[in-house]
């Protein structure tokens, strides 16, 4: 009678940590709001963090699918820092990927698309300063901003659309609930035009 009355208040146990569970990923589920792609491919890292605890490896979401993206360093802030393999690129170019969680690191959580181009002497030397064309998604705020460091040539401007996000559809298929006809639901803003300004202090790290 004993080791039944235990067994009943063991499967009891079980069942409430189980419920407990449940609801708990309900709430985190309705927390958060998947409205676009960038959201798709934010959350995607996030949504990991426990398996990538586990498995003692760094985890890039949705990116893993991707070839062309290469994982570089792993801090233990949890930022994920993610390269395009140069064969994926221009031989002037370099791309790269942050995934920012932490709060302390930035005055906002972003993911961000960086494409630096660069100019080189008659010797093949790098010449400063490169074009830089930067965009950076704030989750929180469905917000997609775009700037840059006044470029030579502004015709890579749009990397974003030509190249990331073709790339990452074509890497995941049916996995992505999004298309380039439809990225869902997000505000942009190109903070290099007059009038967007303000926009720019979203870059600011905390001090």
């Amino acid at each position: 009678m004993k080791q039944q009355k235990r067994k009943k208040l063991i499967f009891k146990f079980l069942v409430i940590i189980l419920v407990l569970c449940s609801f708990n990923g309900i709430r985190k589920i309705k927390l958060v709001r998947v409205e676009n792609v960038f959201d798709e491919m934010y959350y995607s890292v996030t949504s990991n963090r426990f398996e990538s605890f586990i498995r003692g490896i760094p985890y890039e979401g949705n990116f893993h699918y991707m070839p062309q993206i290469r994982y570089e360093e792993w801090y233990h802030t949890n930022n994920v820092f993610m390269f395009y393999k140069q064969s994926h690129l221009d031989e002037n170019e370099s791309l790269w990927i942050m995934y920012i969680p932490d709060s302390e690191y930035s005055e906002k959580k972003y993911l961000s698309f960086t494409l630096y181009y660069y100019y080189h002497d008659e010797n093949g030397e790098p010449l400063p300063p490169s074009d830089t064309f930067y965009y950076k998604y704030y989750p929180e705020d469905k917000l997609l901003v775009y700037e840059n460091n006044d470029p030579k040539n502004p015709e890579r401007e749009q990397f974003l659309y030509d190249l990331v996000l073709k790339d990452y559809f074509e890497a995941l298929g049916k996995r992505s609930d999004y298309s380039m006809d439809d990225l869902g639901e997000f505000t942009f803003i190109n903070a290099m035009l007059e009038g967007n300004e303000d926009y720019q202090t979203l870059y600011r790290r905390k001090k």
